[in-house]
């Protein structure tokens, strides 16, 4: 991929917290990253520079992630590359249905001119954009768990009409398993994964129905568009969907923060789970209690390293499946933990062992997901290719 010749970069959002930042956009970017540089390799054969479309935009977050993206495998030395560097960026255009929204970006990005917003009625699909085929067609964060199923269906067969040749589609749901929202779950047995909400109901997102809205796109467009990724994200630490105590009581999220934050030391029993199964969830408890388990260990490992436990977790009372990962875990904080010795400045604990206990905690779930809805969020990629008529 061809270099910029300058490093421009995108204003900063004070909106973001820790999770989002360091754990949520990097696990996206992990999962979009070999699908986006397969596209940019593509793009720079023809000379072109990428073209995105962001369908409920929001204050246009979506775009901050995507060019945050770093190249994989890059080494440590030398300066950061990314994906897709601003200046490979030859336009982004998001609509969004909130007019405070749309003005709240259009002043945050007032100085790119190849960055615009606009209002938008998920009704009317992308009839509004220009005929110009987009690269990227986006939907923002859980945007599809607030548009109507059937407006989801005509704006996804809308894409695949405007793209050209070939295309890259980001789809989000809030994740129809989610830990936050689990006492709800028996009513989605006998009825549409949706979920009651203070602004109303809302969809959400699982393995079948992304893969029900891909397929019935494909069968009755006759264009090729075919689901390449779908991967749960912020398993125990999103953000949960309804206000209730309860609720918001089952995430992890603030105590993962902490990890992040600077001379804080975080009481680990605080991110300690307790799974208790829900019957008529096969799939879902094998998940999520194996998951539990992987967890709990990584974190018993360190709070034995740090002398807050007498001795280490059996290995014995993980998985089988899961004993690598976590005897790998260990083996990381382990040598964390010895560095941190060497430390004569500052707390080693609060600025160097729990942000790298946060960082393993992160990687364990981009491994252990399964993309069946387990996830605060669900995100589907798929790709649209057509046959070159020139």
């Amino acid at each position: 991929m061809n270099s910029p010749t300058r490093h421009v970069e995108l204003p900063t959002s004070d909106d973001a917290d820790n999770v989002e930042q360091r754990w949520e956009n990097v696990i996206t970017g992990a999962i979009q990253g070999p699908f986006i540089q397969s596209l940019t390799d593509y793009l720079n054969e023809q000379n072109k520079k990428i073209r995105i479309l962001e369908l409920s935009s929001g204050s246009g977050g979506g775009l901050q992630s995507l060019t945050q993206i770093p190249l994989p495998n890059a080494p440590v030395s030398g300066a950061a590359e990314q994906l897709i560097p601003l200046d490979f960026v030859e336009t982004y255009h998001g609509l969004e249905s909130d007019k405070k929204k749309v003005v709240q970006a259009q002043k945050h990005f007032h100085t790119h001119e190849n960055i615009s917003f606009m209002s938008w009625d998920p009704a009317d699909g992308i009839s509004i954009v220009d005929e110009e085929p987009y690269d990227i067609y986006m939907f923002g964060r859980n945007a599809l768990s607030y548009i109507d199923p059937e407006n989801a269906k005509h704006i996804l067969k809308d894409i695949v009409h405007h793209s050209g040749e070939r295309a890259m589609v980001i789809m989000e749901w809030n994740g129809q398993f989610g830990y936050s929202h689990q006492p709800e779950w028996m009513r989605q047995i006998a009825g549409p994964a949706t979920l009651n909400t203070a602004n109303g109901t809302i969809s959400l997102g699982g393995r079948e129905s992304a893969e029900s809205l891909v397929e019935d796109t494909s069968k009755n467009e006759h264009i090729f568009i075919r689901l390449t990724s779908v991967t749960d994200r912020s398993v125990f630490v999103g953000r949960p969907i309804n206000d209730p105590e309860e609720h918001a009581s089952r995430s992890l999220r603030p105590f993962v923060n902490n990890l992040w934050a600077p001379g804080i030391r975080t009481p680990l029993e605080n991110l300690l789970i307790d799974y208790k199964p829900s019957e008529g969830f096969g799939q879902v408890n094998a998940f999520y209690i194996d998951f539990a388990a992987a967890w709990n260990a990584v974190i018993g490992g360190a709070q034995y390293m740090l002398q807050e436990l007498p001795e280490s977790p059996s290995i014995n009372e993980i998985p089988i499946t899961m004993q690598g990962i976590v005897e790998r875990a260990w083996t990381h904080l382990r040598s964390a933990a010895r560095l941190a010795d060497d430390m004569e400045v500052g707390d080693p604990r609060a600025y160097f062992l729990e942000p790298y206990l946060a960082n393993m905690l992160r990687d364990l779930e981009l491994q252990l997901q399964q993309g069946i809805g387990c996830g605060s969020s669900l995100i589907a990629l798929a790709e649209v290719r057509k046959a070159n008529k020139s």
